[in-house]
């Protein structure tokens, strides 16, 4: 019984850099050609899922498939010694100290699973002219935060190598600001931008699995404004893509789905900053938002769009063979830049990471000397650093505090024990001897729809003193005691919120918070 109407034969297994998995590549012969087929080797020793295959042109059908895999397990052992063995990957980076795409010992075979993978990594290749890439690379860095968005795109390759933490940085302005036409123009470092530029309107899976594909080069998000806060708001965002690992998912039948990981920068664009007053401190400490022009010039922006459609990937080839032949001196000169600047901001660490890649694109790509580049780059650092000192953004807890003295000013009707005012409906709580007592249920519903952390916020709230601590019986602290409101004995916080009771002063007190004036020596100092 004939196995194939077709001849076949496996021309190459191929070994996963990654995780060590193996693929077979067969060949066959289809409407006169010789094609190639790469698969599993546990879909072409399997005769329920080998059928598969017949739809790529391969061979198979129900009837011969028991035989078609027996015949190739039966060829893949008697040639073991003679069938070549290729080295796979299926994502973009770093494999030891070699590079893929740029930087490779004897070649790798890229190893697709599925159409988007394979879109992203033929992406990921050199077309058009490098002079007119150049001569627009020229008038880019004249503009330090346009300058600053193409270093984070070189920065991208360094962190593996410094052992460094993702850097989630957002370029945030007003509508022609140049923001997308730089975008992509920093991403044609490494390809093609119309494919490695990606949206907000994305969902959380397809940017965890365009981020392991990249791997170690730049992952790009554009226009923030897009992004459905309905079904992922920015928090998910912030703390999924920026710890650079997805969730873990079953699959189907049983275990877990393979789970992405990349270690790289992600660089976004808005007309919109990316956290907020109601924001987690962690989203703070994993964000740097520059608000900045990245190109004031609309004619340059738009020259910007047309060159990086056209002229892309050389830059990205030129950093990384240079990097690999100087990855020796990497934490030397990050010491360096590092300590030239001297600052306390908490992105420090981050904008010596940019200045770096700064410093080394400027040698290994655009040919400045050491000297120039390096003092080029801490300049550049030094720019950024008061943009994010000048926009630093709020504790969170202190914000939420002055959202709570906003609220009760705004709700003064609905606390008790005021005879100048008519109560309102619901009541909120009571103020009594001049200081305010709120029902702890209504705080913390006001915190929550505010989009604060309730529980955060409280805990932060009697840490800087701003609430009442209270011991009860056991000798533990306690945020909340019992009061009663209309008779009633309830739970509340005390507020360190003393109001004066005199009218002229609770006429002060309708005004804007920054002048209320019956706030005592007991308000914390930000308030005075």
């Amino acid at each position: 019984m004939p196995v194939s109407a077709e001849p076949l034969f496996v021309s190459s297994k191929l070994v996963n850099v990654d995780d060590g998995t193996e693929k077979l590549e067969i060949t066959f012969r289809r409407n006169g050609k010789y094609k190639k087929l790469i698969a599993p080797r546990a879909d072409m020793l399997n005769r329920n899922t080998i059928i598969k295959y017949a739809d790529d042109g391969f061979p198979v059908s129900s009837g011969t498939a028991s035989t078609l895999t027996r015949y190739i397990s039966e060829m893949e052992a008697v040639n073991s010694r003679s069938i070549p063995i290729q080295r796979s990957i299926r994502r973009a980076g770093w494999v030891g100290n070699e590079f893929y795409p740029y930087s490779l010992k004897g070649g790798i075979v890229a190893q697709s699973d599925g159409s988007e993978t394979e879109r992203i990594l033929d992406a990921l290749r050199k077309q058009g002219v490098e002079a007119v890439w150049m001569a627009a690379a020229a008038k880019v860095r004249a503009f330090p935060f346009a300058r600053a968005m193409l270093a984070a795109s070189f920065a991208s390759p360094l962190l593996e190598k410094l052992q460094h933490r993702n850097i989630y940085i957002h370029f945030w302005c007003d509508s022609r600001g140049g923001k997308t036409g730089t975008l992509k123009y920093s991403i044609s470092v490494w390809g093609n931008p119309r494919v490695l530029v990606s949206k907000y309107y994305s969902t959380i899976v397809g940017m965890e699995r365009f981020s392991g594909t990249l791997k170690h080069l730049p992952f790009a998000l554009d226009e923030l404004q897009t992004l459905n806060q309905k079904r992922m708001t920015v928090n998910d965002v912030v703390y999924t893509i920026g710890n650079g690992a997805g969730k873990a998912r079953g699959r189907v039948g049983s275990g877990i789905q393979h789970v992405e990981e990349w270690n790289n920068c992600i660089i976004s664009t808005g007309e919109q900053p990316m956290s907020s007053d109601s924001s987690m401190d962690g989203v703070n400490t994993r964000l740097m938002e520059l608000n900045a022009v990245p190109v004031p010039d609309e004619g340059l922006a738009q020259e910007l769009h047309r060159v990086s459609e056209r002229n892309y990937g050389f830059a990205g080839e030129k950093f990384i063979c240079w990097l690999v032949m100087h990855l020796d001196r990497l934490h030397e000169d990050y010491e360096r830049i590092h300590s030239a600047l001297k600052s306390s901001n908490i992105q420090l660490d981050n904008v010596a990471v940019l200045g770096l890649a700064d410093y080394y694109s400027s040698i290994a790509v655009f040919g400045l000397s050491e000297e120039q580049a390096f003092s080029e780059a801490v300049e550049l650092c030094r720019t950024l650093l008061k943009n994010l000192d000048d926009n630093a953004p709020r504790n969170s807890t202190v914000a939420a505090w002055e959202f709570i003295t906003g609220w009760i000013a705004s709700n003064k009707g609905r606390f008790c024990g005021r005879t100048a005012y008519q109560e309102v409906t619901p009541v909120y709580g009571v103020i009594e001897n001049s200081r305010v007592y709120v029902i702890a249920r209504e705080m913390n519903k006001a915190l929550e729809e505010a989009g604060f952390s309730s529980r955060k916020s409280v805990k932060g709230f009697q840490e800087r003193g701003f609430i009442e601590t209270f011991i009860d019986s056991e000798g533990k602290p306690r945020s909340q005691t019992g009061k009663r409101v209309k008779g009633v004995l309830t739970r509340v916080y005390a507020l360190n919120l003393s109001i004066d009771a005199s009218a002229e002063a609770a006429e002060d007190f309708l005004g804007e918070p920054d002048n209320i004036p019956s706030l005592t020596a007991e308000t914390p100092d930000f308030l005075r």
